[in-house]
């Protein structure tokens, strides 16, 4: 089955890490959100081996401020489901402390 897990985030980029090695496996594809209001530099070089395929990870180029209990969390996640992807089920998860 293919899943997708849409990730929202905005700080602490080892921690994105320790999250995708965790959850990655056969037919998993992660959509990696970096909050507009951040500098997205850091994140992009916490995983060089998923982007040597560029297969399992996809950052969106698409960036936007997300305000935590906003309409913004609905954009995001609507803008996922309307690509062409074709994955089963779609995980959205948003969680940083």
């Amino acid at each position: 089955m293919n899943i997708a897990f849409l990730i929202s985030v905005y700080k602490d980029p080892a921690q994105l890490k320790r999250l995708i090695n965790a959850l990655q496996g056969d037919g998993s594809h992660f959509f990696i959100h970096v909050d507009k209001k951040v500098d997205i530099s850091s994140f992009l070089q916490i995983c060089p081996e998923f982007h040597a395929d560029n297969q399992s990870l996809t950052y969106l180029e698409k960036r936007f401020p997300v305000y935590w209990g906003g309409f913004s969390q609905f954009k995001l996640i609507a803008r996922k489901f309307a690509s062409n992807k074709s994955e089963k089920l779609i995980e959205k998860l948003q969680k940083q402390w």
